[in-house]
């Protein structure tokens, strides 16, 4: 039977009135059933003090599902302890951890020091101080957090109510990142310096993410097998939280096969402070920030994940199946795949169609055996597999 709009009295009762209904009722929840009961009033102000009395003795009988912390950072970390047990990743947990830890120290400042003095005007006062260093998206994102952290201690009975929420705060329009179209990644490699060509060129006929390279050792590169493995472990995971193949394109055995130091990271920054006996791992930061230079001076669009987004373009246009672009890239959703990470340019478009030209494939081979075809795309086995069949 359909309810009126509910009220909220004391910790765990609310009161209601069911449609067509005179008498007033009350309910509240205990392990996860709901209790719904007369409270045999058609009187609110009746109804109101009993359902007070109620909730008083609910107290009593309702013990807290966790333990009740002392400070803000104490309910961070029993928080994370609970997303822990409910098994969320180790990679989220990892990005979680800087909004809360910025969110702790924004209440320091404001004198914040008990979980009862969250409050809505606080979590708006926060978003805005963020507006400063973050966009639109990652704001939206922290604030769903600090949310789903509201709901936590009110669920839990550490507060007495929700304290942040979304309301009347509209979710940005994503931006989607540009890809690299063939022509750009070899402009890019040409004006990159030796490292840094490297780096690209790997990321580029391999898809993996940044954060997959900058931890890449050569323990994971398989050479007799033609394999780079991809590990994702509990201490450092990747993304999707799973371990993959990827079968090494030509170019990137041609690249990683003239490295002469195999040993520790495939690609590093030397020793430092913090890696002072072995070459630490490059910075993605520091890479990035080279990328956009480049960009900026063949204005080009596009970060380093530009890359990831280009591989699977080419490796779908090239005719490998989704089902096993999937597997390389390490998504889980080919829906994702597919609306975020694919592109067919016109280019692409015509060449696809010209496959099915009579004598387009023979006369393509053959040109590629006496050496004539001069796009270095071309020469792809995956390509010329496709277009001897």
């Amino acid at each position: 039977m359909k309810r009126t709009k509910s009220s909220k009295i004391g910790r765990y009762i609310s009161i209601f009135k069911r449609v067509g209904v005179r008498n007033w009722y009350y309910s509240y929840r205990k392990d996860g059933i709901q209790v719904s009961k007369s409270l045999g009033t058609t009187q609110l102000g009746v109804a109101t003090k009993l359902a007070i009395e109620i909730d008083k003795n609910l107290q009593e009988d309702f013990t807290p599902l966790v333990n009740i912390p002392g400070t803000i950072k104490d309910a961070i970390d029993q928080y994370f302890e609970y997303l822990e047990s409910e098994g969320r990743r180790a990679g989220t947990l990892i990005r979680y951890r800087p909004v809360f830890h910025r969110f702790n120290l924004f209440c320091f400042r404001k004198k914040i020091i008990k979980l009862s003095q969250f409050n809505q005007r606080l979590f708006e006062q926060y978003r805005i101080e963020r507006r400063k260093t973050a966009s639109d998206g990652t704001r939206y994102l922290e604030s769903q957090c600090l949310v789903s952290f509201g709901k936590y201690l009110a669920r839990n009975g550490i507060i007495d109510i929700i304290p942040f929420s979304l309301d009347g705060i509209k979710k940005p329009k994503s931006v989607p990142l540009e890809w690299f179209s063939k022509n750009e990644i070899e402009s890019i490699l040409k004006n990159a310096r030796k490292q840094d060509k490297k780096i690209f060129e790997v990321l580029a006929f391999t898809g993996m993410r940044i954060s997959e390279l900058m931890r890449l050792t050569w323990d994971d590169v398989d050479f007799s097998e033609g394999f780079i493995n991809v590990v994702s472990t509990i201490a450092d995971p990747t993304k999707s939280g799973m371990s993959r193949k990827i079968p090494m394109h030509f170019r990137v055995i041609k690249v990683l096969s003239e490295i002469e130091n195999k040993e520790g990271f495939v690609f590093n920054a030397g020793k430092s402070k913090k890696y002072p006996l072995i070459d630490g791992p490059i910075s993605g930061r520091k890479v990035l920030k080279r990328l956009r230079k480049i960009c900026d001076i063949l204005v080009i669009e596009g970060c380093l994940h530009s890359f990831r987004k280009f591989f699977c373009s080419y490796m779908a246009n090239s005719g490998v199946p989704p089902t096993t672009l999937i597997k390389w890239s390490g998504h889980k959703d080919l829906k994702v795949l597919m609306d975020h990470y694919y592109k067919l340019s016109d280019d692409d478009s015509l060449e696809i169609m010209n496959k099915f030209t009579p004598h387009y494939s023979q006369n393509k081979k053959a040109e590629y055996l006496r050496g004539q075809v001069e796009d270095s795309f071309e020469d792809s086995p995956c390509i010329l597999k496709i277009e001897a069949s």
